[in-house]
């Protein structure tokens, strides 16, 4: 709790700028009923409510599975071990890690492009469907206008939510490749790059080959 609500005494409208609030309250993202329950919130929090767009809330509220989910739960009825290689706090902590200022510049720019969010999920799962998992950031990038703040926002997602989370999972996956027959799930943006798991995996002696 302590890594997704605002210290005690602070709300979260006292780090948005007033000119800043309406755009956040009048997102069409924002779930129904949640303008006036926010206020406890960090912006990570609320900035993450706000890229999950109406359709992908209401895929949610009728009990359609995620894709981690389907595949944890897939794996149960199997008979296979499920094994993390990060905590929910370990990931929490990543988030919450960012400085509080740029968390709420993060917020605004979010909810200011709230109108794009379902174009950008939807070109982002096309990407995905076509394995063109190297264009998710260049396109995440393309996406947002360049201000200082996505600029920082891109930077320590990049380096704290991407690059240092690589490095943790290969080095707590290796007594399980060592092992073999394990498979390994991991966000697409994790693969990539000289620091993605791909190539980070074959660094540490492995042959790494793509699967049609």
């Amino acid at each position: 709790a302590p890594m997704m609500v605002m210290p005690v005494g602070k709300s979260l409208w006292d780090v948005i700028p007033d000119a800043d609030e309406d755009a956040i309250r009048n997102s069409p993202n924002l779930p129904a009923g949640a303008a006036g329950t926010i206020f406890g919130y960090q912006p990570w929090v609320v900035a993450t409510m706000l890229t999950l767009p109406p359709c992908e809330q209401a895929r949610d509220a009728a009990g359609l599975r995620s894709f981690d989910d389907l595949l944890a739960r897939f794996a149960n009825r199997n008979g296979v071990e499920v094994v993390g290689l990060e905590t929910l706090e370990e990931q929490f902590a990543v988030m919450s890690g960012m400085d509080m200022d740029l968390q709420a510049r993060y917020l605004v720019e979010t909810a200011r492009m709230s109108d794009r969010a379902a174009d950008q999920l939807e070109t982002l799962l096309a990407l995905y469907d076509r394995r063109q998992v190297t264009a998710l950031m260049p396109l995440m990038l393309a996406l947002e206008p360049p201000t200082e703040t996505t600029k920082a926002v891109f930077a320590y997602v990049e380096s704290d939510l991407i690059r240092k989370r690589n490095h943790l999972m290969v080095k707590r996956a290796a007594d399980l490749l060592a092992k073999g027959n394990v498979f390994i799930a991991v966000g697409a943006l994790h693969l990539p790059g000289e620091d993605g798991l791909v190539e980070l995996i074959r660094k540490a002696g492995y042959k790494v080959t793509p699967v049609n």
